[in-house]
């Protein structure tokens, strides 16, 4: 979604150039800030339960390979999760918005 609304505001330039001098445009509202707010606190809220995922592990259990192996696998398993949705286009889905209409189709069915 970001990307798209970087593309948008790099795109208008060029549209304002095709259309007639009268006419114009103007972005009205932009919600990327708050998007990117809200991916940078998911990032960081990701990135702190690991760490504290990880120190619990390292304070709780009592054998050296086992915290290791369990501290490793956290982040394959973040990866592998990721990759998997990413391969399944689950990441790059956009809700779909029905409008007034409350999804229901035309002809009433």
């Amino acid at each position: 979604m970001v990307a798209t609304i970087d593309a948008i505001k790099a795109t208008l330039p060029q549209l304002q150039a095709i259309l007639p001098p009268q006419n114009g445009l103007t972005v009205v509202m932009d919600r990327s800030l708050g998007i990117r707010g809200s991916l940078a606190e998911a990032q960081w809220t990701l990135v702190f339960s690991c760490l504290i995922v990880a120190a619990v592990v390292w304070l709780f259990v009592a054998r050296l390979r086992t915290r290791a192996h369990s501290v490793a696998v956290i982040p394959v398993s973040l990866i592998s999760t990721f990759r998997r949705h990413l391969a399944g286009g689950l990441l790059a889905q956009q809700p779909q918005h029905h409008g007034a209409g409350g999804g229901r189709r035309p002809g009433g069915r």
